[in-house]
């Protein structure tokens, strides 16, 4: 999925607003380009890839975060 207006594929789920909730029944989710900070609407199952790949890539930074060691430097 890539973002309408500049062609990013850097998306983000975006928060559900009272307006939204029509769209909901219609099966379309919010989600808003993190580069150009478009709001768009695509449907539940392209949303839920979003977020596995937003958790993943968190997951892995978190990982990357504990594999590093921790060193103590010497004032001397």
């Amino acid at each position: 999925m890539k973002c309408y207006l500049c062609g990013s594929e850097r998306l983000r789920l975006s928060r559900i607003r009272r307006s939204d909730v029509p769209g909901l029944f219609l099966l379309s989710y919010p989600v808003r380009c993190a580069v150009c900070h478009e709001r768009m609407f695509v449907n539940p199952f392209v949303a839920w890839r979003i977020h596995r790949k937003a958790k993943i890539r968190r997951l892995a930074s978190d990982q990357g975060r504990q594999s590093e060691p921790h060193t103590k430097t010497n004032g001397a």
